[in-house]
């Protein structure tokens, strides 16, 4: 029986049919092996980039880069890079990460021979629909932009103020909420990650839709935090890798909120712009939407908005309440955690105001240096964007920061890596306001380089529109928090990190408020209790508790 079956075994061996199989599967697999070793061979030695330094992984594959995106660490990476190999690093094999202000502006300002990248378009909300941020073609987001920044103008913030003003009231009544002054209560501990979203999205969506999601007074909507959330995350993974889209995988590995709080607000919002679209636009509207449908042609080309741009451009915004809250959760962080700032920043806006009704935009709120300061220290250390925003070189001959770049590579700038870099931000993780604040004992050279380097909201045309609005948000948000209430840490808050986290760089620092690069920084906390403070309100004569 052995012996028939050794013949058997021998027999079908050499049969031709085997024989050609294997050796078809051999010279595949031989084929492929070469291939592999001639890819890797010429983006080491031979690629246009191969003179930059970077792991020898991110120039073989962009599969590195992929890795720290979806591990949400890719601003970190780049930071522990930059600081090993210096100020241009080759992050994927035709990708290069610059760290100088130098590149910021080269990039972001003066981009001439420099434009977006396709990774835009998995921003988009539909394949025929594109909005401001995501429009790759210049002329056509010059366009966009002209009409856009009228809307979100110094004149137009003016008169949206009492709306932001009455957003920042329910905040504060929120988070005081069952706080006392004369019994010597404490508010119970509120998440501020989740509360300053809830603030953004409820200003945001009042402003652009003329309808206010509501989130601080009622849960129905607060899913649309994990909307936004989601969509960041996909967006950041399909641009880095296509192929998950192509093949429809997003919808598994990222699918929406299952309820229905988040759908319906954005099937509300719909027939909203519907309902405007139809109707003469009221005087009282005074809200973005109105700006945009009232655009007055372009003169270049006679084009109107259609009723998909406009609303592309709207719910576009919507992304923008993330970096709001991001900028606050994080200035909140360092303030309760910072006892010298914490003073400062009370004493200052305690004898600035002298009632809650004075804290408006204005001479007033400006004068308040160190507010300002505190808010930008926050964004330096936790900017909302960590990441890269890719830009893609048109043309070769282009230098960055003094380097060749040949046309079709993608270049940036992290603004977390850029925002510590020693280099222009001594003692780079130390929070400290005092670095943005002009005096006689300052140097005025380290404060221009440090505004220099300082990119948040990114630069130049492709920058963010609504700087002034977040400004606006921020300031008149913080201030009334801090004349309002005391605060503090929640007691005993002890956050216990797991040995995995305690050995990934830059997550083992206890005392800096940590993003997850989600494209827009995703976090956590601080989780802080508030104590109402009595207040004379020397304009009405009245002594109110808050």
């Amino acid at each position: 029986m052995s012996n028939l079956f050794k013949l058997s075994y021998v027999d079908c061996a050499l049969d031709p049919d085997h024989l050609a199989t294997g050796l078809r599967i051999g010279l595949t697999i031989a084929c492929f092996s070469q291939y592999c070793t001639c890819v890797i061979v010429h983006r080491i030695y031979i690629h246009p980039l191969s003179r930059y330094p970077g792991p020898e992984l991110a120039k073989i594959s962009s599969l590195y880069s992929i890795y720290h995106a979806w591990r949400g660490d890719r601003h970190l990476d780049l930071l522990r890079l930059h600081g090993k190999y210096g100020s241009v690093v080759r992050y994927g094999p035709n990708s290069l990460s610059f760290n100088s202000p130098h590149a910021v502006s080269a990039i972001y300002t003066h981009d001439k021979n420099i434009a977006k990248t396709s990774f835009y378009n998995f921003f988009d909300l539909n394949k025929t629909t594109k909005h401001t941020q995501s429009i790759i073609d210049k002329h056509s987001h010059g366009r966009r932009r002209r009409i856009i920044s009228h809307a979100l103008s110094e004149k137009v913030l003016r008169g949206m103020e009492v709306r932001i003003i009455c957003h920042v009231q329910k905040l504060c009544n929120a988070l005081g909420h069952g706080s006392s002054p004369v019994s010597n209560v404490w508010s119970d501990t509120k998440d501020m990650s989740l509360w300053t979203l809830y603030y953004a999205i409820d200003t945001i969506t009042d402003l652009c839709f003329g309808y206010c999601a509501s989130t601080i007074d009622s849960p129905i909507n607060r899913d649309i935090a994990k909307l936004i959330e989601t969509s960041s995350q996909k967006a950041l993974i399909c641009g880095l890798l296509p192929v998950i889209k192509i093949l429809g995988l997003d919808q598994i590995l990222y699918p929406l909120p299952s309820s229905s709080g988040g759908k319906s607000f954005i099937i509300h919002n719909q027939k909203i712009l519907a309902q405007r679209l139809k109707s003469e636009i009221n005087a009282a509207d005074k809200d973005i939407l109105s700006y945009l449908i009232n655009a007055k042609q372009d003169q270049d080309n006679g084009s109107l908005f259609l009723s998909s741009e406009l609303w592309a451009e709207n719910l576009s915004v919507s992304p923008g309440s993330e970096t709001i809250s991001v900028a606050l959760s994080a200035t909140l962080f360092y303030i309760v955690h910072n006892d010298d700032s914490h003073q400062v920043l009370n004493a200052e806006v305690r004898t600035t105001f002298n009632a809650t009704n004075q804290i408006r935009l204005g001479q007033r709120l400006e004068s308040c240096e160190y507010l300002r300061a505190c808010i930008n220290e926050a964004m330096r250390l936790a900017p909302p964007v960590p990441g890269i925003l890719p830009r893609e070189v048109e043309c070769d001959g282009v230098y960055i920061d003094g380097f060749p770049v040949p046309k079709g590579t993608e270049v940036g700038v992290s603004a977390y890596a850029i925002h510590h870099n020693a280099s222009y931000y001594p003692e780079p993780f130390l929070y400290n306001p005092t670095r943005w604040i002009r005096s006689k004992d300052s140097q005025s050279d380290g404060i221009d380089l440090a505004h220099f380097a300082f990119c948040p909201f990114s630069a130049g045309t492709r920058g963010c529109l609504g700087k002034s609005l977040a400004y606006a948000e921020l300031s008149l948000a913080l201030a009334r928090i801090v004349f309002v209430y005391d605060m503090r840490v929640e007691p005993d808050q002890f956050r216990i990190q797991s040995p995995a986290e305690e050995r990934d760089f830059g997550r083992h620092k206890t005392m800096e408020y940590k993003l997850r690069d989600a494209y827009i920084g995703m976090k956590c906390g601080p989780n802080i209790q508030f104590k109402s403070r009595m207040i004379d309100d020397h304009d009405s004569g009245d002594q109110q508790l808050h």
